[in-house]
């Protein structure tokens, strides 16, 4: 996901009319990690899809092991330059 897709995403999530468990944890967190509550939102939409018995979209699921290896690849290169 490009930036302006987690943006996109994250806007329409925890617009302010929602009222899911979580949100709240999800709308601080855009403020300063937007990967991480993309992260978070996802794993939310992937949950509440899978308790419903419907089907997951796959690149639902590809965005957020995307997102997921990115963040672990980043966290590698900051401990490898420390």
């Amino acid at each position: 996901m490009s930036t302006l897709d987690k943006i996109i995403y994250l806007a329409d999530y925890i617009e302010k009319d929602r009222t899911f468990p979580g949100v709240e944890t999800i709308r601080q967190m855009a403020d300063t990690d937007l990967d991480g509550a993309t992260i978070m939102a996802l794993t939310n939409c992937i949950c509440h899809v899978a308790r419903t018995g419907a089907l997951l979209h796959k690149r639902t699921i590809d965005a957020r092991n995307d997102l997921i290896i990115k963040t672990i690849n980043l966290k590698k290169i900051k401990k490898e330059s420390e």
